[in-house]
């Protein structure tokens, strides 16, 4: 994902001592000063993406994103993304959200047209890999229906733009003053 997007990568070092229990190592890579972005596949109590949140704010790092596929949020999991270092959670639809676990930090987006398109391949006995192909966001050619195939990449890079579209206009006011 770095390189498609033309940006350094910076890994968590982590490691489980047990089930829903984290630690954080080391991080590898310079964060300081930089807007970061953390992609999971589940967040279940959300123990790991917030102590690695922690860990990259505490190594510098300006601004934390982060995006799962699928959002269990079981437990203490929504009080703990609520006070986290995380700026933004971008999640896919995949599990219901109660509306009483909301957040307004919280954005998601839907996997409904990608799933329908993948049934209907299946059907009518269609690769499955025409959905990959084509225009999308790393500027290469994609049908409509693709483009949501990234669609928790996609949510948070729009939350990266316009932050950096607000932090660049308000750079020019000042450097116009």
């Amino acid at each position: 994902v770095a390189e498609k997007f033309g940006v350094p990568i910076a890994i968590i070092d982590k490691r489980r001592p047990k089930a829903n229990v984290m630690e954080v190592m080391n991080i590898i890579g310079d964060v300081n000063g930089r807007r970061c972005l953390m992609i999971d596949d589940m967040i279940d109590t959300a123990g790991t993406i917030c102590q690695g949140a922690q860990a990259l704010k505490d190594a510098g790092a300006a601004e934390i994103y982060a995006a799962c596929t699928h959002a269990v949020l079981s437990g203490p999991a929504v009080e703990r993304l609520e006070n986290s270092a995380i700026t933004k959670l971008v999640m896919l639809d995949t599990v219901h959200l109660p509306k009483e676990k909301m957040r307004d930090k919280f954005s998601i987006l839907t996997a409904a047209d990608i799933f329908a398109a993948a049934i209907e391949n299946v059907y009518l006995d269609k690769p499955m890999s025409k959905l990959y192909d084509g225009e999308n966001f790393f500027g290469t050619k994609k049908p409509a229906v693709a483009q949501k195939a990234p669609a928790v990449l996609v949510g948070v890079c729009a939350a990266l733009r316009r932050s950096r579209g607000e932090e660049q206009s308000a750079r020019r006011k000042r450097n116009s003053q």
